[in-house]
């Protein structure tokens, strides 16, 4: 231990101080667990009765002052009350993450010389007979006086350790000063009361979550909920239940959490994103000019959806990011964020009686702060010194020397700064910062949060490597899906290529793999950057996970129906993908919505089965797949979508249009013929093809490169074609609104149901009978480079049933007018080709590989269009393409 570290403070606050607490509060709920949509709540008067039955427990297995004891379970009253009776008898608590393996548990409990484990039930036989248990579900209520302990300032009370984002876990000790100090300091801020409902989602054997807000609250007698998981649907359950007033989080649970409100919103529409991000930056700007509640306002409607009574927001455990916060404070919540760490009891400087944008607050009070060596900006090295500093690592000389200044300040590793009236802005960590071949320093998270702005970067590490910076990042498959793209490699380099437009040189990446497992990270979500160099390189060499061999359970279980039937579709449609039950099937099979709809229609041909949206969402892996299909086939006949359903929308699309239905799109086509030959100068070649098919039916197949593609060729099309003419599109496009619906029907459009999408083939192929024209866009989404993508396997099943010809066509200049990253079209000459028809007869020459026959005309009409291309000097091969 460091001999300068005296303890020279009045001890402030005991546990004894908690538990008479307790007894007052009398029947008010102190904790509210909810489980499995129930809200379980303890009452003061019976957790302080479950806490001396946990007392009872240890005294009568002879445990007490000096003594170890252990907890490996997940957060629950029981847990509280345990770890507050090892306090009272002076017991030395070592809690262990409750999602540690067991032979990990059994590691740091041999580690800590632990006399005793409290554990949960359902995990207490993996630990083996050999360790000794108390299982916390049997410790029971109890009016039995605890023993009198002398408690005293140096008795250590806790064993922590480290969280290793740099390297092993060092262990030490805390006393009952360094805790106690920080609990009264929390307590006595007057910033929280005993009407405070305080969810508290992260693991308690974290120091942050135990000294700062457990225990603090118990002492206060504000209500402290505890949901069953920190996962976004049990955090959701538990905002909705308890109604809490107060959360207390990590960074990247609140970064979440502002992720989780646009993607719902981007579910109701593009443009209410747009909305809330407008009204985003108001609010921002104006709670800046009024320092109050006025910009909150406009974003009133988004808070209550999310905590009617949500008041404050408490971060800890790693550096707030100042756009996070300030987007939370213009929601309207109190946004807190102090700093400290495990070895400082947590907190050292926190928000108490004022706050700054960017800041972690002054110096609580008793302790001091300091910054070391500081450069032209004032930024150096963070010491910090006062009662809530441990004394030294256990058994660590060498770390203790280093970690100590002369004086006694504790060398955190952390960078920052302080202002003029004593505000701590943290800025990076020593250890983290990236020194380049040219000398110049980077902190990682500064380059991290850059890329994070594109929504497709789910996360991202970045490393140095040969001198400059590389990254292990982690796509965001349902985004990519969302935007309707296929190549995760491609979309990202992409997102890499416009983040660093912005950034200087030495920011910019030379580098990236993609990894389909989330990067390491502490439980309280800091990012193990030390194990990213050897990630890198796996990954770089190929060696992460591949395909596992089927074990025999498995190849008995696929041997069996459905799962038989499934497994060969897999194989037939991915050929060259190594198959794996266990392989994540979006990253896997490069699926975004539309390879869904084409792998449901496979599946419900083969099966019977017809995936919903709600089925896809639940299926991450081909196993969850198969046992999805099987449950299914399980439960009987799927009534969501039926035959009945295909025939009443044909009949509502294809029905005979009103005279004012008639009249609008009549308006609505000639108004977009102006406007597109205008401001576009649309030319078209090749008309002379759609006469040679006279009043026949036929289906017109254009590649897809922009949202003008539709108005372009409906603005080429001859009056005597246009409106006997149906297109298809998105439903959530296209029809999200009654308006849009009743526009979408006076222009012969129909929606694309993702969930059942054989419904818009159904009307389709029944518009080509009644000898209308069909306009179908063959690769289903827009092309992100101009070339041309795969070809869903609908068009096959609609070429395969009308068996009517069909009209190749190629638009160019439209890619170059308007692509899919760009909102304002720039005004670019577009060219219409209409190739020559195409007799339905050339495409049942049969499939001569595995595919399905409908795969197969898919494939063949795409030829078609490259050829189409090409001789009309447009490439639009893809990497693919031979």
């Amino acid at each position: 231990m460091h001999p300068e570290r005296a303890f020279d403070h009045q001890l402030r606050w005991t546990p004894t101080d908690l538990l008479g607490q307790l007894d007052r509060m009398g029947e008010q709920p102190t904790i509210k667990a909810v489980a499995s949509g129930v809200v379980k709540e303890y009452s003061g008067v019976e957790l302080a009765d479950l806490i001396r039955g946990a007392a009872a427990r240890l005294t009568d297995a002879d445990i007490g002052r000096g003594d170890t004891v252990a907890i490996w379970a997940p957060n629950s009253a029981a847990w509280v009350s345990a770890g507050i009776a090892c306090h009272l008898l002076g017991v030395i608590l070592a809690p262990i993450d409750a999602m540690l393996s067991a032979e990990e548990a059994r590691q740091q409990i041999e580690d800590s010389n632990v006399s005793t484990t409290f554990v949960a039930e359902a995990t207490v036989q993996a630990l083996g007979q050999n360790t000794p248990t108390i299982l916390l579900e049997t410790v029971e209520p109890s009016k039995r006086p605890i023993p009198d302990v002398a408690l005293t300032a140096d008795m250590p009370i806790a064993l922590f350790r480290t969280s290793g984002t740099t390297g092993k876990p060092k262990k030490f000790h805390l006393s009952l000063q360094n805790i106690g100090w920080n609990v009264a300091v929390m307590s006595e801020s007057g910033e929280f009361s005993d009407r405070d409902r305080i969810l508290m989602p992260l693991p308690m054997h974290h120091v942050f979550p135990w000294i700062s807000a457990t225990l603090p609250c118990l002492t206060l007698g504000a209500a402290l909920v505890l949901p069953e998981s920190p996962t976004g649907p049990h955090l959701a359950e538990a905002l909705k239940l308890t109604r809490p007033t107060i959360l207390i989080g990590v960074p990247r649970l609140y970064e979440a959490l502002l992720d989780a409100i646009r993607i719902r919103l981007r579910g109701i529409s593009p443009l209410a994103v747009q909305v809330y991000e407008s009204l985003l930056g108001t609010a921002i700007r104006l709670k800046r000019l009024s320092g109050g509640a006025i910009g909150s306002l406009l974003l009133a409607p988004i808070r209550r959806m999310i905590a009617a009574e949500l008041r404050m927001v408490v971060s800890g455990g790693a550096h707030l990011k100042p756009s996070i916060e300030a987007e939370m404070e213009a929601l309207g919540w109190d946004v807190r964020g102090g700093y400290g760490l495990a070895e400082t009891s947590a907190s050292v400087t926190a928000p108490l009686g004022g706050k700054r944008l960017g800041s972690t607050g002054r110096a609580v009070e008793g302790c001091s702060v300091r910054i070391d060596n500081p450069n032209s900006e004032g930024i150096g090295e963070i010491l910090v010194s006062g009662p809530v500093v441990f004394s030294g690592y256990i058994n660590n000389p060498d770390a203790n020397t280093s970690s100590f200044t002369d004086d006694g300040y504790f060398r955190t590793g952390d960078l920052g700064r302080m202002d003029d009236d004593g505000f701590l802005f943290v800025t990076g960590r020593i250890k983290e910062v990236i020194v380049l071949s040219g000398g110049d320093n980077i902190f990682p998270e500064d380059v991290e949060a850059k890329f994070l702005t594109d929504p497709v970067i789910a996360e991202i590490g970045v490393l140095e490597k040969d001198g400059t910076l590389v990254a292990v990042i982690v796509p965001d498959m349902a985004e990519i899906a969302r935007r309707k793209l296929i190549n995760p490699e491609e979309i990202v380099s992409i997102a890499v290529a416009s983040a660093a437009k912005s950034l200087p040189s030495t920011w910019r990446l030379s580098g990236f793999v993609l990894s389909r497992e989330p990067l390491p990270r502490t439980r309280l979500l800091k990012l193990r950057r030390f194990m990213l160099p050897k990630i890198y390189d796996d990954l770089l060499s190929g060696q992460e996970a591949k395909a596992t061999a089927l074990s025999p359970e498995d190849k008995s279980w696929i041997a069996e129906e459905p799962q038989k039937s499934l497994w060969k579709i897999l194989q037939q449609e991915f050929p060259d993908s190594d198959l794996s039950l266990d392989g994540y099937v979006s990253y896997e099979l490069g699926l975004d919505s539309f390879g869904w709809m084409n792998l449901s229609l496979e599946i419900e041909k083969s099966t019977g089965v017809r995936l919903s949206l709600l089925d896809i969402a639940k299926i991450a892996t081909i196993r969850d797949m198969f046992t999805v299909v099987a449950e299914r086939l399980e439960a009987g006949p799927d009534d969501t979508f039926t035959q009945a359903d295909s025939t009443a929308a044909v009949e509502k699309w294809l029905s005979q249009r009103s005279r004012s239905e008639t009249a609008l799109g009549w308006l609505l086509y000639l108004c977009n013929s102006l406007i597109m030959r205008v401001y576009f100068r649309v030319r078209s070649e090749g008309r002379e093809n759609l006469s040679k098919l006279g009043d026949a039916p036929f289906l017109i197949c254009p590649n897809h490169v922009s949202d003008l593609d539709a108005l372009v060729l409906a603005a080429s099309l001859p009056s005597s074609i246009r409106h006997r003419t149906m297109w298809s599109g998105s439903r959530g496009a296209a029809f999200g609104t009654g308006f849009r619906r009743a526009v979408a029907r006076s222009v012969g459009m129909f929606p694309v149901d993702q969930e059942a999408p054989m419904i818009a083939i159904d009307i389709a192929v029944e518009a080509l009978n009644r000898g209308m024209v069909q306009v179908w866009f063959p690769e289903g989404l827009l092309s992100p480079d101009g070339k041309l993508l795969p070809f869903h396997v609908g068009v096959g099943h609609i070429i395969a049933r009308s068996e009517v010809p069909v009209v190749p066509v190629i638009i160019k200049g439209t890619f170059e007018a308007l692509p899919r990253e760009r909102r304002i079209p720039r005004p670019k000459a577009v060219r219409i080709i209409f190739g020559s028809p195409i007799d339905p007869k050339e495409f049942k020459q049969g499939s001569k590989s595995s595919e399905s026959d409908e795969q197969f005309i898919a494939n063949k009409l795409r030829q078609k269009l490259l050829d189409l291309a090409a001789d009309n000097g447009a490439d639009l091969r893809s990497h693919g393409d031979a």
